[in-house]
C-alpha cells in the first residue's frame, strides 16, 4: 500500500471516530436551552439571595444582588421554576423551554416576608415544679403580692389546711395549725434552715411578704433535704434570689401601729460577690380598751361593763 492510500484510510477512520461525538454534542445542544430572568418583590425591589431551580432536576442557582439569574442546559419543553428562600414565599412558575435558545422569563414576583404561624413556648415555674413532687405539698407563689404590706401569716391563711389565729394585733401571739397539727408538730424553715433558733421576733407574723419568693407547705412526710422530725408537716420559706433589687414598704395602722420592711440585694457583675439584707421594724401601742362584763357572784347577774 502506498503512502497516499494509507493517508486516505487514516482520514476515513478519523471521520468515523469523531462523527458520533459531534452527533452526540449536536443532539444535546438541540434538546436543551437556557433561562434567564429576575426575581422581585411586591414593591418591585430585587430579591436576593434566593434559590431558583428547575423542579425535578438539579439545575439551579442563587439570584445576584440585582435579583437576576441564568440557568443553562435546561431540558427543552414544559418546565416549572421554583423560587424559595428564607423570608420569602415559595413561588412556582411554569415556563416553556426552547431547545438551543435562551428564553427570557417574565419577572417572578414573591413576597419579601412570610408571616409565620404563632409559636407558643410553655414552661413550668419553680413553684409549679415543686408542687408536682411526690409529696403532699402546697406551693404559694407570693410574687404577685409584692405590692402589699401584709405579713406572711396573712398570705398563708389562704392555703388549704392552714389556719392561723392571732391573739391580738402586731406582736401578739398566734396559733399555727396544719391539718390539725400545731406546736412542735409543725416545723418552720427559711431556705431549708430551721427557724427554731431565730428568736421569737422572727416569725410569720413579722416577716414581710416581699422578702419571700414562694412558700412551700409540706403536709405530712418531709423531703430528705429538710431533715426535720416534724410529724404534722413543715413550712419552708424560700427567700428571693434576684441578683439586684431593692424593696421597701411602710404602713401605718390603728393604735399607733407602724410596720417598716426593707429587702435588698446587690451583685457585683465582675466578681459575682453578692450582699443581701433583710430588715423589718414593727411597733404598736396596742392601747385599746376591752370592756368586760361585771358579774355579781352572789346573784350571778351582770351588773355593768368596765
Amino acid at each position: 500500500m502506498n503512502i497516499e492510500s494509507m493517508r486516505a484510510v487514516i482520514v476515513c477512520l478519523l471521520i468515523l471516530t469523531l462523527r458520533p461525538i459531534s452527533l452526540q454534542a449536536f443532539t444535546h445542544q438541540q434538546s436543551t436551552g437556557s433561562l434567564s430572568g429576575k426575581v422581585i418583590d411586591t414593591h418591585n425591589e430585587a430579591v436576593y439571595p434566593v434559590a431558583i431551580y428547575v423542579e425535578g432536576t438539579t439545575i439551579g442557582e442563587y439570584t445576584d444582588i440585582d435579583g437576576n439569574y441564568t440557568l443553562k442546559n435546561v431540558p427543552a419543553g414544559n418546565q416549572t421554576l421554583v423560587v424559595s428562600g428564607i423570608g420569602v414565599k415559595t413561588v412556582r412558575q411554569k415556563i416553556q423551554v426552547v431547545a438551543g435558545k435562551e428564553t427570557r422569563v417574565p419577572d417572578i414576583i414573591t413576597d419579601a416576608a412570610v408571616e409565620l404561624n404563632e409559636i407558643v413556648v410553655e414552661g413550668k415555674t419553680e413553684a409549679r415544679r415543686q408542687q408536682e413532687q411526690a409529696y403532699a405539698i402546697s406551693v404559694l407563689d407570693v410574687k404577685k403580692t409584692y405590692n402589699t404590706t401584709a405579713p406572711l401569716n396573712k398570705i398563708m391563711n389562704k392555703v388549704s389546711s392552714v389556719r392561723i389565729r392571732e391573739d391580738g394585733g402586731v406582736g401578739s401571739n398566734y396559733n399555727f395549725s396544719l391539718n390539725g397539727f400545731s406546736g412542735n408538730q409543725v416545723k418552720f424553715f427559711l431556705d431549708g434552715i430551721p427557724m427554731d433558733n431565730f428568736g421569737s421576733s422572727f416569725n410569720l407574723s413579722n416577716i414581710s411578704v416581699n422578702m419571700a419568693e414562694r412558700i412551700e407547705v409540706y403536709k405530712g412526710v418531709l423531703p430528705v433535704g429538710l431533715g426535720g422530725d416534724a410529724l404534722g408537716g413543715a413550712v419552708n420559706i424560700i427567700s428571693r434570689k434576684d441578683a439586684n433589687f431593692l424593696d421597701a414598704s411602710y404602713s401605718v395602722g390603728s393604735f399607733n401601729t407602724h410596720r417598716v420592711s426593707l429587702n435588698e440585694a446587690y451583685t457585683n457583675p465582675a466578681t459575682g460577690f453578692t450582699v443581701r439584707a433583710n430588715a423589718f421594724y414593727n411597733y404598736s401601742d396596742n392601747d385599746y380598751k376591752v370592756y368586760v362584763p361585771i358579774v355579781n357572784l352572789e346573784t350571778n347577774k351582770k351588773t355593768d361593763e368596765r
